[in-house]
């Protein structure tokens, strides 16, 4: 095995396992939603609103989680998130009505917020940057089979597991990814350069108060 190949698959795959789930989350909706419109007499819009709780969660995460990648690194902070997201989903599952369900769409936003993001930090880390590109294509083409994965095989669990039993499964994986991530992926290479809190705010307030920006 080629040195390119074990870091694939010891840094980029298991940051790559949540982002799969992060497909996984978006999606899987699709097909529980009209079973929990039955069984709990949910509206078009209140289905909405978990989409919205989710998506507005993730981006309002986005700011804080690019600093955090930048000062503690991909590792530590995707294997937090991962059971930041096992929790979205267990909470989904236990929750009974539109509070809960919300509750866990929120926590799944923020625990899924930087699944690509950690997989481009990792990769421009470890990988000449001629290699960036090809390694975080790979990627993202196996992280959108999430999508694929809780469409049919989803509808075909639901007569077994239910809807429950699939968001715990759900957070089952969400769990191992996190123990994966935690015990394969590498911190910065020796010799990378490291910057502290208040070096990455300093870049954001120069953001911010760019006339283009």
């Amino acid at each position: 095995m080629t040195a390119g190949s074990r870091l694939f698959f010891g840094v980029t795959l298991p940051l790559t396992g949540l982002n799969f789930l992060n497909q996984a989350s978006r999606t899987v909706m699709a097909i529980i939603g009209p079973v929990l419109a039955v069984e709990f007499g949910l509206s078009a819009s209140e289905l909405g609103l978990l989409a919205a709780c989710m998506f507005a969660a993730y981006g309002l995460a986005q700011l804080p989680v690019g600093i955090a990648l930048d000062t503690i690194g991909p590792r530590r902070l995707q294997a937090g998130l991962s059971l930041v997201a096992a929790a979205g989903f267990a909470v989904f599952a236990l929750s009974s009505g539109l509070a809960g369900f919300s509750i866990g769409r929120v926590l799944l936003g923020v625990g899924m917020s930087a699944g690509l993001m950690s997989i481009l930090k990792a990769n421009t880390l470890w990988f000449l940057p001629a290699q960036v590109a090809g390694m975080t294509g790979i990627a993202t083409a196996i992280s959108s089979l999430g999508s694929v994965a809780t469409t049919s095989p989803v509808q075909w669990a639901l007569p077994v597991l239910g809807w429950r039993g699939v968001f715990w499964l759900l957070a089952g994986a969400a769990f191992a990814v996190s123990l994966w991530i935690f015990v394969s992926v590498r911190d910065k290479p020796t010799g990378a350069a490291r910057r502290g809190l208040k070096d990455e705010l300093a870049v954001m307030g120069a953001i911010f108060a760019s006339r283009p920006f």
